[in-house]
């Protein structure tokens, strides 16, 4: 054991291969690691649940040694209440994740989706919710999305023009990310880090567009897409597929 203070830190000798743990002499549980290449990092052990665990504090150079410390104090004492440093800290950067990168977890997994679909989800993040891709999905709100959805269908991307059918289509999409981000990411305590949907504020406000027989389809052609419509509800993969044909059939 050691006597952790800076002058002991900068004088330390790094292991010829693998790392060292330099242990604290008056509190139990706190180290400083060394490796060979003399990387320094404090890193604190105890127990949970029976069960040792150890996990970094940090670098020295980002934490002080009186910083690495006292985060170790509170690390310790989590530990001894059962609480995993590890589970926190993957909350923590949970609580980080962006609507951006939430979509490209979504879009990136091999076989998932067509690349047609990709670019899509892809359009709708970077130019309708352009504002919100770098926010943490965690902070979009019922109210923003009720803001945002209204001012689209009143007047599309540019303010100019009403977009009603293209702002459900963006708000399906928001959906489906966000239900996305509820299976992925969680909180310390294992729940999800979104407990409930905020474009679920949308379940009674999804903009009405009108007969599709006036807007989109020849009447003549009325039934071959109806057929087709419902063909590829039998056809089509992942639930996110059928939202969308399903908000096809039934808007």
């Amino acid at each position: 054991m050691a006597k952790l203070t800076k002058t002991f830190i900068d004088k330390v000798e790094a292991p010829a291969e693998g790392y060292a743990i330099h242990w604290d002499d008056k509190l139990s549980g706190y180290g400083l690691r060394v490796t060979a290449n003399g990387v320094r990092s404090f890193v604190a052990q105890g127990r949970v649940n029976g069960k040792a665990i150890i996990t970094t504090i940090g670098r020295y150079g980002l934490f002080t040694e009186d910083a690495a410390r006292k985060k170790a104090q509170k690390v310790l004492q989590d530990m001894r209440e059962g609480i995993d440093p590890r589970a926190v800290n993957k909350a923590e950067a949970a609580m980080k994740v962006s609507l951006s990168d939430t979509l490209e977890a979504y879009v990136g997994r091999p076989g998932k989706l067509k690349d047609s679909t990709a670019r899509e989800y892809r359009r709708h993040v970077e130019k309708t919710f352009a504002k919100w891709a770098s926010l943490p999905i965690a902070s979009i709100t019922r109210d923003m999305v009720q803001d945002r959805h209204a001012a689209l269908v009143k007047g599309g991307l540019e303010g100019k023009k009403a977009a009603p059918a293209s702002a459900n289509a963006a708000f399906v999409t928001l959906r489906i990310l966000i239900r996305f981000a509820m299976d992925e990411y969680r909180q310390a305590d294992g729940t999800p880090l979104i407990r409930d949907n905020p474009v679920d504020a949308l379940k009674h406000h999804w903009a009405k567009l009108g007969t599709r027989t006036e807007r989109y389809v020849e009447r003549r052609k009325i039934g071959e897409v109806w057929n087709k419509l419902h063909a590829m509800r039998g056809e089509v993969q992942g639930y996110e597929a059928l939202a969308s044909v399903d908000l096809t059939i039934f808007a």
